[in-house]
């Protein structure tokens, strides 16, 4: 079979160069794309969501919790003043101070509980704001990490679609140098030219007949 001239076939060989490079550049590309790591810190960062949500959750109901003690603490402090004004000022039957003084006792121990319940949620309480705290700073430190290898991978990809560009460039200028040469007899494409088309059958070739 009849060859391309050798300045062709050097032309030729060029292009395909140009075309092994964008290959190259496309496989790249999507090696970026596909980082694991990216897909990894997803998950992760995912997951602190789920942490992060729970963890918010139990303090909300620690809190409330808290709040209801606090009622209760306050409202046998009420009752426990007002007793004890009453005890104090000496005012009604022997009898009715007697039972005074008995639910005076009674309050005071009823406070003393309810406030070692009160102490106990707020307790509970710092505990899971230090929780929450934990699990928004994991959060945060998922979203940076993934934030800056997704800001290295758009870099990188943007400099592979510039190259990419050039290389493109390049190759459809040269492709445009080709021309089909036709045989004067027959008027079909000669030998050289259909192994020139055959190897590079992307290019935007022109016709023209030899004289």
């Amino acid at each position: 079979m009849a060859k391309a001239p050798p300045a062709e076939q050097l032309r030729l060989l060029e292009l395909q160069a140009l075309d092994s490079r964008l290959n190259q550049l496309q496989r790249q590309a999507a090696t970026a794309r596909a980082n694991p790591a990216i897909a990894e810190l997803s998950s992760q960062l995912e997951g602190t969501d789920g942490d992060l949500v729970r963890a918010e959750t139990a303090l909300l109901d620690l809190e409330r919790e808290l709040t209801r003690s606090e009622d209760d603490v306050q409202s046998v402090v009420n009752r426990l003043e007002r007793d004890q004004k009453r005890l104090d000022s000496g005012t009604g039957s022997p009898k009715d101070l007697i039972a005074l003084q008995s639910e005076v006792a009674s309050l005071t121990k009823r406070r003393s509980d309810l406030e070692d319940v009160e102490l106990d949620i707020m307790e509970r309480v710092e505990s899971a704001r230090g929780a929450k705290q934990s699990a928004q700073q994991l959060k945060d430190d998922a979203r940076e990490r993934l934030a800056a290898i997704e800001s290295t991978r758009d870099a990188e990809l943007a400099t592979i679609a510039a190259e990419a560009d050039s290389v493109k460039a390049e190759r459809a200028e040269l492709a445009a140098t080709f021309e089909l040469v036709f045989s004067p007899c027959t008027k079909r494409p000669s030998p050289a030219a259909v192994w020139v088309l055959r190897a590079c059958s992307t290019a935007p070739l022109k016709a023209r007949e030899c004289s």
